[in-house]
């Protein structure tokens, strides 16, 4: 049966799994602000708090080996171990906007965008010690990016509201080596990516599939235009279970 995993009436958002463990992080204004909570997946025991800090946390999503937790607060860019360090690190905090933080599955690189020309665009730098080089990846305007997982391939978003889905391979060595981006496939009307709607997408553990959410409000799916319908998910419980009496041997 379903059941909530924050069964009260603040706002949850950006769950994501934690590495090595069954729990799901979370982000949470229970406390006024939006910060980084854990609960174990199936809802039992107490949500445990990871960081409590004044500033506003749009995006937090872990390291893959569960011991950083990088996150996207009021365009910077701040990591953090739980459990170790008693305050975050500002990785990136220059006067321009850098969010949207992705590290890599070797945990050697980090994706992020910024809008340091002008114009954001996705860039990568080591992990975690970002200071050390940079690389931008795109050039015709970027956001969003996201690694394959066994794949040496990174994606990211052109920009919004309706975009296509690029791809770039690399190298991962002592440098990032890394081709030349091309276009994977078109965007979805009303895929809209971008500050005010965090991740749209996410990449399938066998690399082979993408879980795209269509944005309601953009133009041609909702959100005011007559006649457009609206994005639905349709949750089916014991799914096979349901199949075989629909459609019997």
């Amino acid at each position: 049966p379903r059941s909530l995993l924050t069964p009260n009436e603040a706002h949850e958002r950006m769950p994501v799994w934690e590495p090595g463990t069954d729990n799901v992080t979370f982000l949470s204004d229970r406390n006024g602000n939006f910060d980084v909570w854990s609960r174990p997946w199936d809802g039992t025991g107490e949500a445990e708090l990871l960081l409590d800090i004044d500033a506003p946390i749009r995006t937090a999503e872990w390291s893959p080996d569960g011991e950083w937790l990088v996150m996207d607060v009021a365009g910077d860019i701040l990591g953090f171990r739980p459990r170790v360090d008693d305050e975050p690190t500002v990785l990136l905090g220059d006067s321009w906007q850098e969010t949207e933080p992705s590290v890599s599955p070797d945990g050697r690189w980090i994706a992020y965008a910024s809008n340091e020309t002008g114009e954001h665009q996705v860039y990568v730098r080591p992990f975690p010690d970002v200071r050390a080089r940079r690389w931008q990846v795109s050039s015709q305007g970027g956001r969003l990016p996201q690694w394959a997982h066994n794949r040496n391939e990174l994606y990211f978003q052109q920009g919004s509201p309706v975009t296509p889905m690029w791809v770039v391979e690399y190298e991962s060595s002592e440098r990032f080596e890394y081709g030349t981006p091309t276009v994977l496939f078109e965007g979805p009307d009303g895929w809209a990516g971008g500050p005010q709607t965090n991740f749209t997408y996410d990449v399938a553990p066998d690399d082979e599939r993408f879980l795209i959410g269509l944005n309601a409000l953009a133009p041609g799916v909702g959100g005011g235009v007559e006649g457009a319908p609206l994005a639905r998910v349709v949750l089916v419980n014991n799914f096979f279970e349901v199949l075989e009496q629909m459609v019997p041997e």
